[in-house]
């Protein structure tokens, strides 16, 4: 198998906005198993934890997982990602789990894991979820950290603790959350002091968190292009 290095050094919480639940589940489920793993020993919960981030297309999923791979490499840890595969992949992720296993602690990142199960074929479908159970010990300090849009595709097979250990939901976006995304996309002086929040996050009601960043940078577009002065040649 062939791959490349990552580089996670632009990747910072400050510049995200989630839901306070889910912050807070990440917190707990992935970030302090790397940051106090000494502390999880002590009290008995194992390293290797699998985790399914589940929500909707551009809700943060996958730059999450690339947030825990930086605080995971700050402590010592190394980050694998495997991209989605196809079929034809045979043995990717089996390949993937013995290169984490190999180098660890370290985490193993795996996009749309709906798809990577591969229900559709009974014999690779069990080999997958046996392999992901078995990581390898319960020794083993490997966090698998799963994504999915459509968590109602995981199989009833998979979802159980030593498979997936926590579903972390990142369908739930208030109208607080947008409020803090806007204000984080939009610079404070560009913002008139007397917005009407309330009719702003009405309007931005079905969107995930990708598309209400984008709210904000389209109207800061749109303010530059009539500001008095600019030039219709830019």
């Amino acid at each position: 198998a062939s791959g490349q290095f990552l580089d996670l050094s632009s990747m910072s919480l400050d510049d995200m906005v989630y839901n306070e639940k889910t912050l807070r589940d990440m917190k707990a489920h992935m970030w302090t198993i790397i940051k106090h793993g000494e502390l999880c020993s002590s009290v008995k919960i194992g390293h290797g934890r699998k985790v399914l981030l589940s929500g909707p297309f551009g809700s943060g999923k996958s730059v999450a997982a690339l947030i825990t791979g930086q605080i995971g490499l700050q402590h010592g840890y190394t980050f694998c990602y495997l991209n989605p595969t196809d079929r034809r992949q045979q043995g990717a992720l089996q390949q993937m789990i013995a290169f984490a296993q190999r180098y660890q602690p370290s985490i193993l990142f795996i996009e749309d894991w709906d798809r990577e199960q591969r229900e559709s074929n009974p014999f690779d479908h069990g080999a997958i979820i046996t392999e992901i159970d078995g990581i390898k010990s319960k020794s083993s300090r490997v966090i698998v950290v799963m994504t999915t849009n459509h968590s109602d595709k995981i199989s009833g097979a998979a979802i159980r603790p030593g498979r997936i250990d926590k579903e972390i939901k990142f369908d739930v976006f208030t109208s607080t959350d947008m409020e803090r995304l806007l204000r984080k996309v939009i610079p404070a002086d560009w913002l008139d002091p007397i917005t009407d929040w309330k009719k702003v996050t009405d309007a931005c009601q079905s969107f995930s968190a990708v598309f209400v960043a984008e709210v904000g940078k389209a109207s800061m577009l749109l303010a530059l292009s009539e500001r008095v002065g600019v030039s219709d040649s830019l």
